[in-house]
């Protein structure tokens, strides 16, 4: 993984808002982050500032909701004033010096971006058919690269990108049904434990995550040599942890499949379909497919699947 990430996009663009004369029409729409997880540019201003209201007034600190109103001039009393004016009548009105409202700000806005994020508010938008959001934690991106050589599975690599959404988080953990080792891992411990379907992968953090600190955890899986293998036709996730965006990678070394598809969001014994036309997959005479997901939740599978000739 590299760049910067939609939760550093979006503290980077509530911090920006709250600067000037604050949340105003055209500045919100400067916002662009913030638009799109309040819902999207083509929403009107007064629907965007009632979701934004919402989600300021569902963060847990009240002393959090009433600054961060403050902050982005939410309020008629801090209405066409520039943020140190806020701050300074803020500041009056709990007995605390404008340096000290300032110093606030970070925390404040950190909470507001997990509100966001997590979409645990009333007016959040939710893709259709997904239900409310919930968990000690987020998924805010995750990718899988998979190497197929001659039909058989020779490695994956995995890189989890989360927000925990509590403090005190110690490990995380990835099961499987296909026998494997790990043989490398950044960001935490791997123990494997196997367990009567395959196998579970503990990863434990040297520090209990804390809430709203983004960790990234990235690892290597290859088989563990108990058996010679199986012709490998699918390689699926299941996420119980909200997941806002998830990429796999497939490459293929020698053979290549005959008939290639992805899918989204099936039950177990459903996947992995037969596939639809726009579900199908060219590589174009390459070796590598790459396929994007948004918004996935509830232990449902997504994937890639194809047919040796």
């Amino acid at each position: 993984m590299s760049g910067i990430y939609l939760f550093d996009d979006l503290i980077l663009d509530l911090t920006n808002l709250r600067k000037n004369e604050g949340c105003t029409p055209a500045r919100l729409r400067e916002s662009g982050t913030v638009v799109d997880i309040l819902g999207g540019k083509t929403l009107p201003y007064r629907t965007l500032k009632a979701s934004l209201v919402s989600a300021i007034c569902a963060v847990p600190d009240q002393r959090d909701t009433d600054l961060l109103l403050a902050l982005f001039a939410l309020e008629d009393a801090y209405t066409y004033t520039l943020l140190e004016t806020r701050q300074e009548l803020y500041g009056e009105k709990i007995g605390r010096s404008q340096s000290t409202v300032a110093r606030r700000e970070a925390s404040a806005i950190r909470e507001l971006a997990l509100m966001l994020i997590s979409r645990r508010y009333a007016m959040s938008p939710l893709p259709e058919g997904v239900p409310p959001l919930h968990g000690s934690a987020i998924h805010e991106r995750v990718e899988v690269i998979v190497i197929v050589r001659d039909r058989l599975w020779a490695e994956t690599r995995e890189t989890f990108r989360t927000i925990p959404l509590i403090n005190g988080v110690e490990f995380f953990e990835v099961s499987s049904d296909i026998p494997a080792v790990i043989t490398e891992t950044a960001g935490a411990v791997a123990n494997t434990i196997t367990t009567n379907n395959g196998v579970k992968h503990r990863f434990t953090f040297s520090k209990p995550l804390k809430r709203g600190r983004a960790a990234t955890l990235g690892y290597t899986m290859r088989p563990d040599g108990s058996k010679d293998g199986d012709y490998l036709r699918e390689e699926t996730r299941a996420f119980h942890l909200p997941t806002l965006a998830f990429q796999m990678e497939v490459l293929f070394i020698g053979e290549k499949p005959r008939l290639i598809w992805h899918y989204s969001q099936l039950p177990l014994f459903e996947r992995p379909g037969v596939p639809k036309r726009d579900q199908l997959i060219d590589i174009k005479g390459g070796s590598t497919t790459v396929v994007e997901w948004s918004d996935l939740y509830g232990g449902l599978y997504s994937g890639i699947a194809w047919e040796w000739a």
